[in-house]
C-alpha cells in the first residue's frame, strides 16, 4: 500500500503558472507568466502583490533583501521590498535575465541583444553595444561589480560596463544560457542548448582540462 503523500504546508495562488521564483528575507516572491509577482512570507502569509504589466521572463531579488527586479518582453521594474513601491520601469526589448552585484549596488540586466546596467534605484549606468544575439545569461565576476559575464549565441562575453570595453570572449559552438562564475571570477561555465556544459578559464579562455 503507498502511503497518501505529506500535506504542503501551505500554498499561494498566483492566479497565473509559476514562471520564475528568489528567495526574499523570510520568504519568496514567485513571479507569474502574465506579470503578477507574489512575495510570500513562510509562514504562507502574503507580503506583496506586485505587478509588472507585461508577461514576466525572469526575476531577482538583491543580496541585501531590499529590492525586487523583473524583467518581461517589453518592460524592466525595480521595486522595494519594504512596502512595494516601484521605484523606477523602463522599456526593454526582451528580459528573461537579470543579476545584482554582490553589495546590491548594481544590477545587469538582459535588453535584447545589450547588457544595460542600472543603479539600486534603477537609475541608468550603462548600456553595451550589442552582442550577437539575445542575452540569455548574465553574472558578475566579482564583488566590486566591475565587470559582467553575458551569455549569448556562441559563447559568453565579458564586459566592462563603466568603461564600455569587452575584456575578453569565451567561444562556444552552440547557445549558451546559464552561466556560473567563480567567486574569485577565475572561471566560468556556461550551459548550452545542445544539453552540455562550456567552461573556461579566465583570463585567457583556455578550456577547462
Amino acid at each position: 500500500m503507498t502511503a497518501a503523500p505529506a500535506a504542503l504546508p501551505w500554498t499561494v495562488d498566483v492566479g497565473e503558472p509559476v514562471v520564475a521564483c528568489d528567495a526574499v528575507p523570510g520568504g519568496i516572491a514567485a513571479g507569474g507568466s502574465e506579470g503578477t509577482i507574489a512575495v510570500v512570507d513562510l509562514d504562507g502569509t502574503r507580503r506583496l502583490r506586485l505587478d509588472l504589466g507585461d508577461f514576466l521572463l525572469g526575476l531577482a531579488v538583491s543580496p541585501d533583501g531590499t529590492r525586487l527586479a523583473a524583467g518581461g518582453g517589453g518592460r524592466i521594474a525595480i521595486w522595494d521590498l519594504d512596502d512595494g513601491r516601484r521605484l523606477a520601469e523602463h522599456s526593454a526589448r526582451w528580459c528573461a535575465t537579470l543579476a545584482w552585484t554582490a553589495r546590491s549596488d548594481r544590477l545587469a540586466v538582459g535588453d535584447g541583444k545589450r547588457v544595460r546596467v542600472l543603479d539600486r534605484d534603477g537609475a541608468p549606468r550603462s548600456v553595451s553595444a550589442p552582442l550577437a544575439s539575445t542575452v540569455t545569461g548574465l553574472a558578475w565576476m566579482r564583488r566590486d561589480g566591475r565587470r559582467v559575464a553575458a551569455a549569448a549565441y556562441q559563447g559568453v562575453t565579458i564586459l566592462e560596463p563603466e568603461s564600455d570595453r569587452v575584456v575578453e570572449r569565451l567561444p562556444a559552438p552552440g547557445a549558451i544560457a546559464g552561466l556560473a562564475v567563480a567567486p574569485n571570477g577565475r572561471w566560468v561555465v556556461g550551459g548550452s542548448q545542445d544539453a552540455t556544459l562550456h567552461g573556461w578559464k579566465v583570463p585567457g579562455g583556455d578550456d577547462f582540462a
